[in-house]
């Protein structure tokens, strides 16, 4: 049975996202970086299927704990 007064869980980040020039193939690309409030943990991604893929693993139903 779930604990419906459970107290909500809030996870605080900081994203930065800004793009670079490849000049030897003369394309822009993005770059990621993201900083955990909490814990002041920081992480960077060269693409954003890296980032997607850390945003998934810190946020997917395994992460939260049951109270009950």
């Amino acid at each position: 049975m779930k604990n419906e007064t459970a107290v909500p869980v809030y996870r605080t980040l900081i994203l930065r996202c800004w793009s670079e020039q490849d000049d030897a193939q003369s394309r822009r690309f993005w770059r990621f970086h993201l900083q955990w409030l909490d814990t002041q943990e920081r992480q960077s991604f060269a693409d954003v299927a890296a980032l997607l893929a850390s945003l998934d693993q810190a946020f997917g139903p395994d992460d939260i704990q049951d109270a009950s």
